[in-house]
């Protein structure tokens, strides 16, 4: 039987049906960011209306967030088992009825019920099975098209900040979270119609590209099962570095404005560094796509490491606003880039047979990183009244994850036997 990363498949033919599922990926990513992005613009109206606090409010984010990366590995396995499709429908569906079910919340526990728990779980089966669903589409531009794919974040961030913000104040949240939740529901299912589960069913095989040799074919492995993965000491070192990852890039997500604030800097500048980080996000994904069909995706993911410790080296030096445009270009280039080559580097690693479940595992790694990595860093602020030492703590992962990275590369090259 013939492997999907086999570099002697044929190439496909002059319409590649792999293109249109990076389109319908895209429109869902978009889809999906939006949603997420507009939790902390009606943050401050629901608290003023019901008078809870922000620690509570913020605990329903938190609950979403966990269900999402634990539930993430559930979605996982049945996308290997059922396909994409299925898990789309079922998911797409049921977070865009519970952002519609938040018209009618008035209560804490319904919206931890709602938004932590509903929500948080529809969206874990958004993400994982369509990183899961590209790659048996492409051997070769593997990584650019999950980097094309994955651009649908950053777009999503960008347009949905002052849509939400005009919706909020022009029809206030309930309404809002309706029209959102409407728009979510149709255009996950709509795109879904065109997710194909292999690329067996319209007849086609993966893209191969010309046949040329490149990091990607040289690296393929064997396909895992999860339960084979498990037992390797690949698929923890992954889970670790993915972890690293997910520690600095939250926690500067959560914790660079108050900082740039707290340096005596405008509020109006640290929210325009903020978009700057947004768009260049953009372009990180695109160009990392490219690099990592050329070099590899572990070594792509590791030249984001490299970025992210000289931009958090120099952010600890900056007093002076111009300097921080300097950092959003690096910084939002190298962690956007990075985001786009974590499915790849689970194919590279790993295979596709069992790409979904395995790549939940790792994918997890990012979700408890990102989940404790704001709360460390917000507690060395408390302590040290600035943010010195809690940004030289997330240095010092990215210096982790980057020897971990080395250490996974060199035992690929010797299982691989690629020099």
């Amino acid at each position: 039987m013939e492997s999907h990363n086999s570099p002697s498949l044929r190439p496909p033919p002059r319409f590649f049906y792999g293109y249109v599922m990076v389109a319908a990926a895209f429109c869902i990513m978009l889809v999906y960011s939006a949603a997420r992005t507009v939790f902390g613009i009606f943050f401050e109206p629901m608290v003023t209306q019901f008078g809870w606090s922000a620690a509570m409010l913020s605990g329903a984010f938190s609950l979403s967030i966990v269900m999402d990366g634990t539930m993430g590995i559930l979605w996982g396995r049945l996308t290997d088992k059922l396909g994409p499709k299925k898990i789309l429908f079922l998911c797409g569906t049921m977070a865009g009825a519970g952002y519609i079910l938040l018209f009618w919340v008035d209560a804490i526990w319904q919206m931890y019920l709602i938004y932590g728990v509903l929500i948080g779980a529809g969206m874990g089966g958004i993400f994982v099975p369509l990183s899961a669903a590209l790659p048996r589409w492409f051997v070769a531009r593997r990584a650019m098209a999950n980097g094309i794919a994955l651009v649908g974040i950053g777009v999503g961030t960008l347009i949905m900040s002052p849509i939400a913000y005009w919706l909020v104040t022009s029809y206030g949240w309930p309404t809002s979270y309706v029209v959102i939740g409407s728009v979510f529901l149709v255009v996950v299912l709509i795109s879904t119609i065109f997710i194909k589960n292999d690329p067996s069913e319209v007849g086609q095989k993966p893209y191969t590209g010309s046949g040329q040799k490149n990091a990607v074919n040289r690296a393929a492995v064997r396909d895992f099962t999860l339960n084979e993965a498990i037992h390797t000491r690949q698929m923890w070192l992954t889970f670790v570095m993915f972890f690293c990852f997910g520690f600095a890039a939250m926690s500067m997500m959560v914790h660079l404005v108050p900082h740039i604030i707290n340096i005596e800097i405008s509020a109006a500048t640290a929210a325009s560094v903020l978009a700057v980080v947004g768009a260049v996000n953009v372009l990180g994904r695109l160009a990392f796509g490219l690099i990592g069909d050329k070099l590899g995706s572990l070594q792509t993911y590791r030249m984001g490491f490299i970025m992210i410790i000289f931009s958090l080296a120099y952010l600890l030096f900056i007093r002076e606003s111009w300097m921080l445009y300097v950092f959003a270009v690096l910084w939002g280039f190298s962690a956007g880039g990075m985001g786009s080559v974590h499915t790849p580097i689970i194919a590279e690693l790993f295979g596709i047979k069992a790409l979904g479940a395995i790549f939940g595992v790792c994918g997890l790694g990012v979700m408890i990183g990102g989940s404790v990595g704001p709360v460390i860093i917000g507690l060395l602020f408390d302590q040290q009244e600035n943010y010195q030492v809690a940004f030289a703590l997330c240095l010092a992962f990215a210096v982790l994850g980057t020897i971990l990275n080395i250490w996974l590369t060199r035992m690929q090259k010797r299982l691989t036997g690629v020099n």
